[in-house]
């Protein structure tokens, strides 16, 4: 492909403004989902913070020959799985995703909660499988946003995924749980 064709990775001093917006959206999608948490709610407040978990799922692997997988892409991914139910998700079984996760380009290149990961990318993700993989294939998805920018997607439904990998989660300075809620 042409030089002027390809798309390429902005330089490195042109990606801060990128990580600037992706901090705030990952933050402002971590506090979301921290509302949601309910505190006689222990096994999915487990999950949110990083314990082990095992269930059903999906197993995505995403192909990036040419390094055009970038932190805001990664991010859609991730928006999307958890829209489609994801209540455990690991990248390269290494980098956990919990509420507090942060996604980022760098010298090095892809970083999820402060983990290195490179191609393949690796997502296990517990949840419904039938809608895991839809949210992935339907028109216009997950997969279709992968393959727009060069990467080569496939999903496979698991019956049993286990999830080991546990997440650096820092405790809240000013959140605290609402034992008042229903």
């Amino acid at each position: 492909m042409p030089d002027a064709e390809r798309p390429h990775r902005a330089a490195p001093h042109r990606r801060a403004g990128s990580q600037v917006l992706v901090a705030l959206l990952v933050g402002g999608l971590a506090f979301a989902m921290t509302v949601q948490v309910r505190q006689d709610d222990a096994t999915d407040y487990g999950s949110l913070r990083g314990v082990g978990a095992t269930g059903p799922g999906v197993r995505l692997t995403v192909s990036d020959p040419d390094g055009l997988v970038d932190a805001g892409l990664v991010l859609d991914v991730l928006q999307e799985l958890r829209e489609a139910g994801a209540e455990a998700i690991v990248v390269n079984d290494t980098a956990r995703v919990v509420a507090q996760t942060y996604v980022l380009d760098d010298e090095q290149g892809l970083r999820i909660g402060g983990r290195q990961v490179s191609s393949p990318y690796v997502f296990d993700v517990i949840g419904d499988p039938s809608t895991l993989e839809e949210s992935i294939t339907f028109r216009g998805g997950v997969r279709d946003l992968l393959q727009a920018r060069g990467a080569q997607a496939a999903v496979a439904r698991r019956s049993t995924i286990t999830i080991t990998a546990l997440a650096d989660v820092r405790t809240p300075e000013y959140a605290r749980p609402d034992v008042g809620a229903p």
